[in-house]
């Protein structure tokens, strides 16, 4: 008899657990990122280091205890010449970044040359550990 409960308990809980894994899975958070600036010089088509570039991130479906983030990385051969990183504290929210200069949170080592930059909006789960999940990216070339 108590080989028959322990073989029944076990057949339930298998099958509990393939219903979970058969049950469609919720689509979660989203968004998108987009990217703009003002051109200081004429017939410019793409930003140059020391511009202010502004990335707009709207996004849904965030738990209220996940950070969402835009990070923006510029790189040239060398690898990594320009990163910065922003909480955002709603959506949609629009931040700015100025290309190649160090501030409180961005480091540059952009001593001149193109670089290649991409814009993330990701979220950063504040619960087991801090792991990220990407939403969007924007890529755009800049001048040295």
């Amino acid at each position: 008899m108590r080989k028959t409960i322990v073989t029944v308990a076990t057949l339930v809980v298998f099958v509990v657990a393939a219903s979970a894994a058969a049950m469609p899975k919720s689509t979660g958070a989203g968004g998108t990122i987009q990217m703009s600036w003002a051109a200081a010089r004429l017939a410019t088509l793409e930003p140059a280091k020391g511009d202010s570039v502004s990335l707009t991130a709207a996004y849904s479906g965030v738990r209220k205890q996940d950070a969402v983030r835009v990070q923006l990385l510029c790189t040239q051969d060398i690898g990594v010449v320009y990163a910065d990183a922003l909480t955002l504290t709603g959506s949609p929210q629009t931040v700015s970044f100025k290309l190649g200069e160090n501030s409180a949170t961005a480091t540059s080592v952009w001593n001149g040359g193109d670089a290649h930059c991409v814009g993330y909006l990701y979220t950063v789960t504040n619960v087991g550990g801090g792991n990220t999940a990407q939403l969007a990216s924007v890529g755009f070339d800049a001048t040295g």
